[in-house]
């Protein structure tokens, strides 16, 4: 009979030995991080595209950033672009990131991708609080330029340029 009375008085030393007062207010401290990741722009570009003009543009839309609740707790963009340049050229490829007017928010690095490249690889982060003006992001432009003149024997061949990008938005909101 002294057994289970021992272990009576064990768990009830253990419960209220380790209950403490709930504190609401620890609740405001807490804050909910979310990340969504999507592609953004992907296309082909044939060397033929290059005779005709100089520079090949490239335009999209961007519409995950149209929520205000996004635009109120966006902490941070991070964009991935992967290129495959089949071509016997140096490729030059530059991104803007534009708002609703097409105004230019925020530049990316000239991204410059050696001839016959099959793997490049290139990621920036683009931190919010320091680059307010990227939450009114609405659409990306990409401009291609190759380095050397295109000689029409080149023409018959079918390399071409692969670009492929996505979008990381990352947000915090307290509960």
């Amino acid at each position: 009979m002294k057994f289970p009375k021992s272990w009576y008085f064990f768990f009830c030393t253990i419960f209220f030995s380790c209950s403490q007062v709930l504190d609401f207010e620890q609740v405001q401290a807490y804050e909910l991080n979310a990340s969504y990741t999507a592609p953004l722009v992907f296309f082909d570009v044939a060397l033929a595209n290059f005779l005709k003009t100089v520079q090949v543009i490239e335009k999209s839309d961007v519409k995950f950033l149209n929520s205000f609740f996004i635009k109120e707790n966006l902490s941070k963009i991070e964009l991935k672009f992967e290129v495959i340049n089949e071509l016997n050229r140096d490729v030059n490829i530059q991104i803007l990131l534009l708002d609703n007017e097409d105004s230019l928010l925020y530049s990316l690095e000239t991204l410059k991708i050696a001839a016959k490249n099959l793997e490049y690889q290139y990621q920036e982060v683009v931190d919010i609080a320091v680059h307010q003006e990227v939450k009114n992001l609405a659409g990306i432009k990409i401009l291609i330029n190759l380095e050397g003149p295109i000689v029409v024997n080149d023409i018959s061949d079918t390399p071409v340029l692969r670009f492929k990008s996505g979008l990381t938005i990352h947000f915090g909101t307290a509960l």
